[in-house]
């Protein structure tokens, strides 16, 4: 699924996920609805926290720009399942990475 229908204002940067975790309605959420993700790089040394997300619908991840700016999906996942950082277990592969069109890395516009 993609999101055309995105405005370049908000669209930071969407991570297809196969998951089907979600926020609600965009307001706090309890424990029972966790919507942290921790973005991991896999690299030669393991798994490496590089940024925070939020799950913001379905299959879908929002971040910045900069934190995926010269990755791949196949080299990033997410863990998720919770309200703090350092409690994520479940991982999930990053189907795509999508940046917005308007994100510039010299500059950090658009990020």
């Amino acid at each position: 699924m993609r999101f055309n229908s995105c405005l370049p204002s908000i669209l930071a940067c969407l991570l297809h996920l196969h998951t089907s975790q979600a926020i609600v309605g965009g307001e706090a959420q309890d424990k029972a609805n966790p919507y942290l993700v921790s973005l991991v790089s896999s690299g030669w040394l393991g798994d490496s926290h590089i940024c925070a997300g939020a799950i913001v619908g379905s299959q879908t991840v929002l971040t910045t720009a900069r934190c995926v700016d010269g990755s791949s999906a196949s080299s990033l996942k997410v863990k998720y399942g919770g309200t703090n950082r350092t409690d994520l277990k479940t991982k999930m592969y990053v189907a795509e990475v999508l940046k917005n069109p308007n994100y510039s890395s010299s500059t950090r516009d658009s990020d």
